[in-house]
C-alpha cells in the first residue's frame, strides 16, 4: 500500500481496508475504467469523483446545495434598479467625456497627442530591394499588405519574412538607419 497518496494511507490506517474483486483479467485499462465508472454510478450516484481514477469525495444534499449556490456567480446587480438619483449622478459623472465607437475605451484622444504618438512609431523600414518607407504602416499600404504587424515580427526576428512580391519572391525587412 506504499504507492497511494497520504490521505488514501491515513483511511486505510485508520479503518482498515477490503479488497474484493468484482472483474478478473479485464483486456485493457479502457475497460476497466468503464467497468469502475459504471459501478461508481450505480453503487454510489450521489458522490462527486472524478470517474475511472479511484478518487471519491461523498457530498451531502445540503453541502451540494452549498456548491451550487456559491458557484452561481456575483448577483447582487442582476435585477436591481437603480434609483433616479443615482442614475442621475452616473449621467452627471459622464457628461464632457467625448465619446466614438472607434475607441477601446471610448475616449478621443487630441490630434496632437495622436500625432506625438505617431511620429514616435514611424521607424523608416527598407525591404530586401532597397525600397524605403517612413513606417512599416506606409510600407503595408504601399505592397498592399493587409497590415504592417507581419513587417514589424520580420524586423523583431519572429517571422523570416513579411508578404510577397507580385513575382513571388518572399519580402524581409529591416528597420532603416539614415548615416
Amino acid at each position: 500500500m506504499t504507492s497511494r497518496n497520504k490521505l488514501h494511507t491515513n483511511i486505510v490506517n485508520k479503518h482498515g481496508v477490503k479488497i474484493e474483486i468484482i472483474k478478473d483479467h479485464i483486456a485493457n485499462r479502457g475497460d476497466a475504467v468503464n467497468k469502475e465508472v459504471m459501478l461508481q454510478m450505480f453503487f454510489r450516484p450521489r458522490a462527486c469523483f472524478q470517474y475511472g481514477d479511484g478518487n471519491k469525495k461523498i457530498v451531502s444534499d445540503e453541502t451540494r446545495a452549498k456548491l451550487s449556490k456559491a458557484h452561481r456567480g456575483h448577483k447582487y446587480n442582476l435585477g436591481r434598479k437603480n434609483s433616479d438619483e443615482v442614475r442621475a449622478r452616473m449621467s452627471a459623472a459622464q457628461k464632457g467625456i467625448p465619446r466614438t465607437h472607434k475607441t477601446t475605451a471610448g475616449l478621443v484622444r487630441p490630434q496632437s497627442v495622436r500625432d506625438a504618438i505617431s511620429r514616435t512609431l514611424s521607424v523608416p523600414v527598407i525591404n530586401c530591394r532597397g525600397q524605403i518607407f517612413k513606417s512599416g504602416k506606409e510600407a503595408a499600404e504601399v505592397l498592399g499588405l493587409n497590415t504592417a504587424h507581419g513587417i514589424y515580427r520580420n524586423i523583431k526576428g519572429i517571422n523570416k519574412w513579411s508578404g510577397k512580391y507580385p513575382d513571388g519572391n518572399k519580402i524581409q525587412w529591416k528597420h532603416y538607419i539614415n548615416n
